[in-house]
């Protein structure tokens, strides 16, 4: 026996129709689309799926009374006889149902059912809930009175937002949680900040910080501005997948992402702050490191090591940097944020390196380093890359080693005292990324 689910209407709920009033209509469609009921099964009567539901009747043993624009439920933890069934769907067409709702365990009606559900034109509906009686009183209110249920979700939305989060992902795990939607932090040219990948149509005008509805293949995409000044010249969105296109429901979940806003704007504020205080000292710690050389003091050296910076060994660097987006000022913050994902993705390569925010870029070197980063910049706009080789008190085996493989690939080692590296200018980045390592040697003249 096939199953299916209500399919958006194409004439009614449009999201290009006027908003409903409070006292909007519930039909079966759109008590199908809310999270809390997407787990009811439709057997049959689809094509009806527009019938307005106004009541909830049970059905007890007695049968079906007045049930005129009502929600028939069927309760029953056993499998319920066809005959009886079929007996019911008859009396609830007589009396005018909407719909009708198996209730529990009451198993798949079989085929003879549900064509005759379909030839009645009466949804045939069946969910299995652990609590019956809590999944019929949240049935009744979203049917009785929807603007209340609407406004208890934003209630409790507001309530669970009250609590501390550390992390961004904590707040959209209670958005998850109390909505049963799953909310997306995206920066203004689309990429991910927090959250679950989302497509982003080219329809959606991402430079313009107002509300926004586009149909995708899902349903509709929701779209709500998040107002902060924390992040200079760039914009952040939160965004929602409807699953359907009714209006009651757009309208809740734009509302849901308003209350939701202020609490992802003022974690954006502290975990800008956060991260620009440790960004200017790792990035200040490798240019120390860089331009000092022999010269490089104690301090510094000391500084490294208790950042968890490894000085000793062998050293490899490359440069992840980001294609022009046009977001202006926004790349500085949007490298800010994705720090810790690199730093993630990179690991799980067990590229266990120290990653450094580079935003504006180091201070160009020497004329020859110049030189190669203009060469590497005109065969590759995203990478750039430069090695070196550092080891305390190297013997002569190690020194003879190290410069054959230098003067093969067009480097020099250079070997500093006191144990710190040696380094002598580094090319400079083009633009704004992330440099995943510590010491660098200039190319060999």
């Amino acid at each position: 026996m096939s199953t299916a689910m209500i399919e958006p209407a194409d004439d009614e709920g449009d999201i290009d129709s006027p908003m409903a009033p409070i006292g909007h209509l519930v039909t079966i469609r759109d008590l199908i689309a809310t999270p809390q009921f997407r787990d009811v099964v439709v057997f049959a009567g689809q094509s009806c799926s527009d019938n307005v539901v106004e009541e909830v009747v049970w059905w007890n043993e007695h049968g079906v009374g007045a049930c005129d624009g009502a929600l028939v439920i069927l309760e029953s933890r056993e499998p319920v006889p066809a005959y009886r069934l079929e007996a019911g769907l008859h009396a609830a067409k007589s009396g005018g149902a909407a719909a009708v709702l198996l209730l529990g365990s009451a198993g798949r009606p079989v085929v003879s059912t549900t064509r005759l559900a379909d030839r009645l034109g009466l949804p045939l509906l069946s969910v299995d809930h652990p609590d019956p009686r809590s999944f019929s009183h949240s049935l009744a209110v979203a049917i009785r009175s929807p603007e209340v249920g609407r406004a208890r979700q934003l209630r409790s939305l507001v309530r669970a937002l009250r609590a501390r989060h550390r992390t961004g992902e904590s707040v959209l795990r209670t958005f998850a949680q109390v909505t049963g939607l799953r909310a997306t932090v995206v920066a203004g040219d689309g990429s991910l900040l927090i959250g679950e990948p989302v497509d982003i149509p080219r329809a959606a005008r991402l430079d313009h910080q107002v509300p926004q509805q586009i149909p995708v293949e899902q349903g509709v995409l929701v779209l709500h501005p998040v107002q902060t000044k924390a992040l200079r010249g760039g914009e952040v969105w939160l965004v929602a997948v409807v699953p359907a296109a009714t209006r009651p429901w757009i309208d809740s979940t734009s509302d849901l992402l308003t209350i939701l806003e202020p609490t992802i704007a003022a974690w954006l504020v502290d975990e800008r702050l956060g991260a620009e205080r440790n960004s200017r000292f790792r990035s200040r710690l490798l240019t120390e490191l860089i331009s000092g050389g022999d010269d490089t003091s104690q301090k510094i050296a000391q500084q490294a090591v208790a950042a968890g910076w490894q000085l000793l060994g062998w050293h490899t660097g490359f440069f992840v940097g980001m294609s022009d987006s046009g977001l202006g000022g926004a790349r500085r913050d949007v490298v800010l944020m994705q720090t810790e994902r690199v730093r993630r993705v990179l690991h799980s390569a067990k590229l266990t390196n120290e990653v450094v925010e580079l935003q504006d870029g180091w201070p160009p070197g020497s004329p020859r380093s110049r030189n190669a980063a203009r060469s590497t910049r005109s065969n590759c706009w995203t990478w750039s890359t430069a090695r070196s080789a550092s080891c305390r008190a190297p013997g002569a085996r190690m020194r003879a080693s190290a410069g054959r493989t230098g003067a093969s690939r067009g480097w020099r080692p250079r070997w500093g005292r006191r144990g710190t590296p040696r380094t002598s200018g580094a090319p400079s980045p083009p633009g704004n990324g992330w440099c995943t390592s510590t010491t660098w040697a200039r190319p060999a003249s």
